[in-house]
């Protein structure tokens, strides 16, 4: 990745994610990223844990989502759409545990993970 482009414009999103519904969640981050990017932001980062609420809940054990997933797809469909970086967490099933883990998606459609090279 090349260094940053101090003249780049950057969003924060912030939403309101329903609780144990990461399809919807992911849906509505895309929808907001697609927002900020069409008004010009080359940088995205999308709220912890967008893809549900963090509360003690049982619900939460099927939020997991698996390494390869929707939430990434989203991610990388818009950084390659709009030739941006995007970044977000979610909890990720690996090897039977759970990690919250950070994304960051390039451009290119590379992806970058927290603890993974």
């Amino acid at each position: 990745m090349s260094a940053p482009d101090p003249a780049r414009r950057a969003a924060a999103i912030q939403m309101e994610a329903r609780l144990a519904d990461p399809p919807y969640n992911i849906a509505q981050a895309g929808d907001l990223a697609e927002q900020a990017l069409k008004e010009g932001a080359q940088i995205v980062a999308l709220p912890e844990f967008f893809t549900t609420q963090l509360i003690y809940d049982e619900r939460l054990w099927g939020c997991a989502l698996p390494p390869e997933n929707p939430a990434i797809d989203m991610m990388k469909s818009l950084a390659e759409r709009y030739e941006a970086v995007i970044g977000g967490s979610y909890l990720e099933l690996r090897d039977g545990d759970v990690f919250n883990t950070y994304a960051l998606v390039e451009p290119g459609g590379a992806v970058h993970k927290n603890g993974q090279i």
